[in-house]
């Protein structure tokens, strides 16, 4: 039953680390042009024992990013989104997101 319990425990704090905000205060406005970011590696080739001989690089073509960060006071939390152009355009450090109708 202990086990269970520091199971559980080490679950809600692993997820609890991993929340982010939804809303906030813009804290950051950046534009992030278009990349390309290493992902992992593949093999391609193996030995007689099974051991990899060769690996290549795997990269992911990540595009344009008007990229806005925020500031969830309440619940200490930071978000992160890619915008249009546009409503990046209409952004500014201290507005909130997204904007409030």
């Amino acid at each position: 039953m202990r086990r269970v319990l520091l199971l559980l425990t080490a679950a809600a704090l692993l997820l609890a680390g991993c929340a982010s905000a939804e809303t906030g205060r813009v804290t950051k406005l950046e534009f992030v042009g278009a990349h390309e970011e290493w992902v992992g590696q593949q093999c391609y080739g193996y030995d007689s024992k099974g051991q990899c001989t060769v690996q290549m690089p795997i990269f992911e073509t990540v595009p344009d990013c008007w990229h806005v960060e925020f500031h969830d006071d309440p619940n200490d939390l930071d978000g992160d989104v890619c915008v249009t152009p546009e409503e990046y355009a209409a952004y500014r450090v201290g507005d909130h997101y997204p904007r409030l109708r």
